[in-house]
């Protein structure tokens, strides 16, 4: 996290006094580096192109940002697809072990699970604006950063305490704290994060001329 460290560490005030900073609770952020080849990557962008040069989604007219998104469409994608083998194999894995970890697996029980799957597409000058996952009782949600080219933009990560910090008095270091991850920094083709829903994030303007190119999903139960 920007300006705070993660784990604790004491120092000493000029009276000499001992202080222990250290977090009272933490947001669950999972991150791996899926095992992808080139050609894993590339046949997934193919299919994500394939399928906008054929739909021509646009973005709802909800949101007040610059991008090309499938997320009303309710996308499927065929078994027959990278996509749909890639999720099934390697993104699968790496969510159950989120929700075991995270999850009141009771609440999930007996109870459908609908998982949600979209693509985003952020031409040069695109961006999001800040946002959740938090609608249709959502328990995880999650990114895979397909193509992110150098100064494409970057996910940035808010503070969920934000609201109640500020009313708190809280100053800026501590109430607007992100966690920036830019393509230098690890944001890089095949990186996977799952994040709780209620995490508000933004997508940075695309100063690139190549596209930004990603999928996220929601985990659902009905």
């Amino acid at each position: 996290m920007k300006n705070l460290p993660e784990e604790n560490y004491e120092f000493y005030t000029q009276q000499g006094n001992l202080l222990i900073w250290k977090p009272l609770f933490c947001v669950p952020y999972y991150t791996v580096q899926l095992d992808l080849s080139e050609q894993d990557i590339e046949s997934m962008i193919d299919e994500i192109y394939t399928i906008q040069e054929e739909k021509k989604f646009t973005k709802p007219d909800s949101w007040s940002c610059n991008v090309i998104t499938s997320y009303e469409s309710k996308t499927t994608f065929p078994p027959h697809t990278k996509i749909y083998e890639i999720f099934n194999e390697r993104i699968a894995f790496a969510l159950t072990n989120y929700l075991k970890d995270n999850i009141d697996m009771s609440i999930i029980k007996n109870r459908k699970i609908d998982i949600s799957i979209w693509y985003n597409i952020y031409k040069k000058g695109d961006w999001q604006e800040k946002h959740d996952h938090m609608a249709n009782n959502g328990v995880a949600s999650g990114i895979l950063y397909l193509k992110t080219p150098k100064n494409g933009g970057y996910t940035r990560w808010y503070n969920p305490l934000e609201k109640l910090m500020v009313a708190c008095g809280a100053n800026e270091k501590h109430s607007t704290q992100t966690l920036d991850n830019d393509h230098e920094s690890g944001q890089i083709p095949g990186q996977l994060v799952i994040f709780p829903p209620y995490v508000d994030h933004d997508v940075s303007p695309n100063f690139s001329d190549e596209d930004r190119v990603t999928l996220s999903f929601n985990v659902n139960i009905r």
